[in-house]
């Protein structure tokens, strides 16, 4: 099967949020970008460790870069790849530890790999109101 040819996008920089382009300068800001949590921040370092830290990082917010409001998020393992930088074998290895480490479940299907990441959510809140139900506002 031929691997489709992905194009780096090149978001208009009226578009992007004025709150972003003071963190951010333009030239990082225009492929676009993720929202990050500052509860995700706080407990990361609890949640991922070790030499695959950062990839399974990369990862995941790839995962969640796909995921829009009214269209499953079915990406395929070499979109994600596209978007990591990262080979579609690497990608494939790290999506498997991070169903291990339960931050994911994941069917791969011929229309593209359905993601949940209950599990990351649940595991920042855990972390982070450990006295909670990590559920509560999921």
């Amino acid at each position: 099967m031929p691997v489709p040819e992905y194009h780096r996008q090149n978001v208009d920089s009226y578009r992007i949020p004025e709150n972003l382009r003071v963190k951010w300068p333009l030239g990082v800001l225009k492929e676009g970008f993720v929202p990050l949590p500052k509860t995700l921040i706080r407990t990361l370092g609890k949640i991922l460790s070790g030499p695959d830290a950062l990839d399974q990082f990369a990862v995941l917010m790839a995962v969640i870069d796909q995921k829009r409001p009214k269209a499953p998020a079915t990406p395929t393992l070499q979109y994600l790849a596209f978007l990591t930088d990262l080979s579609p074998e690497r990608t494939k290895s790290l999506l498997e530890q991070l169903r291990e480490m339960n931050l994911i479940r994941y069917t791969d299907g011929p229309g593209g790999i359905t993601i949940d990441t209950t599990g990351l959510y649940q595991a920042v809140a855990e972390h982070a109101f450990p006295e909670t139900d990590p559920l509560h506002d999921f």
